[in-house]
Parts: structure tokens; sequence; C-alpha cells
């Protein structure tokens, strides 16, 4: 008897490789549209965004400068 695995457990192999392969893909393509949508709202946020008042811009500051709500 040889230790080679059958057919059946090689395709079930390849299978199992392959899904794992498409779900990284799936969370490289989420990841792709979440940092799109950071870069999209630090660029606003950055350009000075006239929809801000004093409080929201010092605050902003605050979370730049790596304070956080104490």
């Amino acid at each position: 008897m040889t230790d080679r695995p059958d057919l059946a457990q090689l395709v079930d192999a390849i299978l199992l490789e392959e899904a794992s392969i498409a779900l990284h893909e799936s969370a490289l393509a989420i990841s792709r549209v979440r940092l799109a949508q950071l870069r999209a709202m630090r660029t606003a946020l950055a350009g000075g965004a006239g929809w801000m008042d004093g409080a929201t811009r010092s605050r902003l500051a605050d979370l730049r400068r790596g304070r956080g709500e104490d």
C-alpha cells in the first residue's frame, strides 16, 4: 500500500485552497474600498471643509495630535 492521497482528497484540497484564495481576494477588495473611503474623508477634512464649526475643527486637531477623549 502507498500513502498517496486518492483523487477525491486531491480535488477537495484544491477546492479548499481555491475557496481560501477567493475569500482573501474578497477581503482585499473590501479593504481597498474602505481605504478609498478613508482617504476621501481625510482629504475632505484636511481641506478645511466649510461645514466644520470651531469645536469640530478643534476636536479634529486633537485627534491628529493623538489625543482621544479623556
